[in-house]
């Protein structure tokens, strides 16, 4: 993630998992993007990062970095607390 230092910001609350979009790498440099989450069940989360998109496209192009030697990523839209 050293490429996108500059998008890399911290830890906030996450909307619920219907709002996600999930990237599973598809092999040979292709991937599966999806609307909603990976799965319907309980989720492990092993770790996280925050990024400062200006779009859905640019998060997804940023994600797309992310190793992911198994398992996926999703993209969530951070949630605004009042």
């Amino acid at each position: 993630m050293a490429a996108n230092q500059a998008a890399l910001a911290g830890g906030i609350a996450l909307e619920p998992s219907h709002t996600a979009t999930f990237i599973r790498p598809k092999g040979g440099g292709s991937f599966f993007v999806s609307d909603g989450p990976f799965v319907e069940t309980k989720e492990q989360l092993v770790g996280y990062y925050i990024i400062e998109a200006t779009n859905l496209d640019e998060a997804i192009a940023i994600a797309q970095q992310i190793p992911m030697d198994y398992g996926g990523v999703e993209v969530r839209p951070v949630r605004v607390l009042s």
